[in-house]
């Protein structure tokens, strides 16, 4: 178990000052966010209004579990 009894699936768990969190669905043109969090599937590609921001290029679906 990790800070505050979150279990961390054996990786290293984040220990950072508690933030805000909303999930919603919508357009990013429609987002006030100071960061913004996607999820892909395997196969598809980041939305082309951020294919150019900063970190895009890194960016892969992950398996989950």
């Amino acid at each position: 178990m990790g800070p505050a009894g979150i279990r961390s699936l054996g990786k290293p768990a984040i220990d950072s000052a508690p933030v805000e969190l909303e999930v919603v669905s919508a357009g990013l043109e429609e987002l006030d966010a100071d960061l913004v969090a996607l999820a892909l599937a395997e196969g598809e590609q980041l939305p082309e209004a951020i294919r150019d921001a900063p970190g895009a290029a890194d960016v892969r679906p992950s398996a989950c579990g």
